[in-house]
């Protein structure tokens, strides 16, 4: 990770924004770009690795909250806290998480180029119609 990206992951989990957490950690004053960053950071492996780890280490693991959520439901608020307060929080804890996606994307990069080369023009249209199937069926989960 960067230490753009290490900055980014300790001020999101501060604030819960990722696009004010961009803009306090990269070279960019644009909202947009920033929002547009804070996607991507937020699509990353190792940011969102880091981020569990973090949440992890503070007691705030996505078992923890959930079973924190459910102990409320069941004997309800004892304190001053309202539960929709403790909701709140536990949602936030969730959204770092990345229990909310908003899309899901899966990433793989695959070097043939030399495989490919060997191959037959049957062969390398076979392998298409294969590939694309394969495709499909991730794309269905």
């Amino acid at each position: 990770m960067t230490i753009k990206q290490k900055r980014f992951v300790k001020k999101y989990l501060a604030s819960g924004n990722g696009t004010q957490s961009v803009l306090d950690s990269y070279n960019t004053e644009n909202p947009n770009t920033a929002a547009v960053i804070a996607s991507e950071n937020l699509r990353k492996l190792k940011v969102i690795e880091e981020i569990n780890r973090i949440l992890d280490r503070k007691g705030l693991g996505i078992e923890k909250v959930s079973e924190s959520v459910g102990l409320i439901f069941e004997r309800g608020v004892e304190t001053k806290v309202t539960g929709d307060n403790v909701l709140r929080a536990a949602e936030m804890v969730l959204k770092l998480h990345g229990a909310f996606p908003d899309k899901k994307t899966t990433h793989f990069r695959y070097e043939a180029r030399q495989e490919l080369e060997k191959m037959s023009y049957r062969e390398l249209l076979d392998r298409y119609k294969n590939r694309q199937e394969e495709l499909a069926e991730l794309l269905e989960d």
